[in-house]
């Protein structure tokens, strides 16, 4: 508040806006917490920095709070596409498998790729 250029009342008021925020923030959990609400809170922090207060850290603060919520609301997204790619893997592993099994049964590289079936009956 070093640099606060208003008077008394202002400040109170300022002073008192920072502590419903920092209760609110203090009363929410990532499950009830909305983005607009986020938001909210964004906006009277920034208007408090726009004054004076020196609250940039709390924008930190509220920039993981959104991280952390917005990773919550994809995270069934993230958990289906991670199940989807371990059963790809699993299929590919199984057609490599029968493909190493195909290979195999009939032996290794022709000799016949690039000279006449007749050669080699001399």
């Amino acid at each position: 508040m070093r640099e606060f250029r208003l008077g008394r009342s202002s400040r109170e008021h300022f002073l008192q806006m920072l502590g419903c925020v920092l209760n609110d923030i203090e009363h929410n959990f990532i499950d009830s917490v909305s983005a607009g609400r986020i938001l909210q809170w964004r906006a009277v922090i920034q208007e408090l920095i726009s004054v004076g207060f020196a609250m940039e850290f709390i924008l930190e603060h509220l920039r993981e709070i959104a991280r952390a919520f917005f990773m919550r609301r994809v995270q069934p997204a993230v958990e289906v596409i991670d199940t989807r790619i371990k059963l790809l893997k699993k299929e590919v592993a199984d057609l490599e498998g029968r493909r190493e099994c195909l290979l195999s049964g009939v032996g290794g590289p022709s000799r016949f790729v690039d000279q006449s079936l007749i050669s080699g009956l001399h």
